[in-house]
């Protein structure tokens, strides 16, 4: 018999999702943003019917990249500025710490 090799294959963002209201739906106040104006509560995020989900896994990702870009341009710019350098402010990356 011919043994069958299984193909390894990463799971689709959409099953890829850690829900952190399970642990701390009781202990936070439920939205109220859908008492707000339509035009206010979408801008801050409210919506009548949930968008798909993309998996929570893959956004955090993204906000570990975007941080580390904006943490990286602010300490350019403290690096590379002269007028900063004048003030004598701190380092950036210690005073994150």
């Amino acid at each position: 018999m011919r043994e069958e090799r299984r193909l390894w294959r990463l799971p689709q963002t959409q099953d890829i999702h850690f829900d952190i209201d399970k642990y701390l739906n009781r202990l936070v106040f439920p939205s109220q943003l859908h008492h707000l104006p339509k035009p206010v509560s979408w801008f801050l995020g409210y919506r009548e019917q949930p968008a798909p989900e993309v998996g929570n896994i893959l956004i955090a990702i993204w906000a570990l990249v975007g941080t580390f870009c904006g943490i990286m341009l602010v300490g350019a710019v403290f690096s590379y500025s002269d007028h900063i350098k004048s003030y004598h402010a701190p380092v950036v990356f210690a005073s994150l710490v």
